[in-house]
């Protein structure tokens, strides 16, 4: 609930001292800073920071130089931005081959928030249709189908997919 209150634009977009407090807090490096306090920077620029070359740039830095949480956190926060984060998508592609399970969820969930400019990732998602972990399907699906593009490469392989038993998805409300 709060996210969507500020993502209402009901308090406006963040700028100034606050925007780069915000940004300095996302990429530290400071051993004292904890995990908690860096992923909510993370997710306030995604929730209240306007779209701003800057932004995206950090976030999309974060994805590429950090591992785990802080890079999920991260992904998503650019999928907040969608089709104006089109400078992601090759971060974004590249993450969907990180070992993390989250992360790659996260920036196929993102890709998807991009929508159809982010056409050239369908190869890879195509092949997140393999990945071991149902979480991370789920995900490639939804984003193909956001994306909606190139339907003659992709509806045959959800087509097959539908008719492979081992391939289970797992229906979320």
């Amino acid at each position: 609930a709060a996210a969507r209150l500020l993502r209402s634009g009901l308090f406006g977009p963040v700028g100034g001292e606050a925007l780069q407090r915000l940004l300095a807090t996302a990429e530290s490096d400071r051993p004292d800073l904890e995990l908690d306090r860096r992923c909510l920077a993370i997710q306030l620029l995604g929730f209240i920071a306007p779209a701003a070359p800057t932004v995206i740039t950090t976030l999309t830095r974060i994805v590429e130089q950090r591992g785990g949480l802080t890079a999920s956190v991260a992904a998503e926060s650019i999928g907040y931005f969608g089709e104006r984060s089109r400078s992601a998508i090759p971060a974004l592609r590249r993450a969907l081959r990180a070992r993390d399970t989250e992360l790659r969820a996260k920036a196929a969930e993102a890709l998807g928030a991009i929508g159809p400019t982010a056409a050239p990732a369908i190869d890879e998602l195509l092949g997140l249709l393999d990945d071991p972990e149902s979480v991370v399907r789920v995900q490639a699906i939804r984003a193909l189908g956001s994306i909606g593009t190139q339907p003659r490469k992709v509806l045959p392989r959800l087509e097959s997919i539908l008719c492979e038993t081992r391939h289970v998805v797992e229906w979320q409300s």
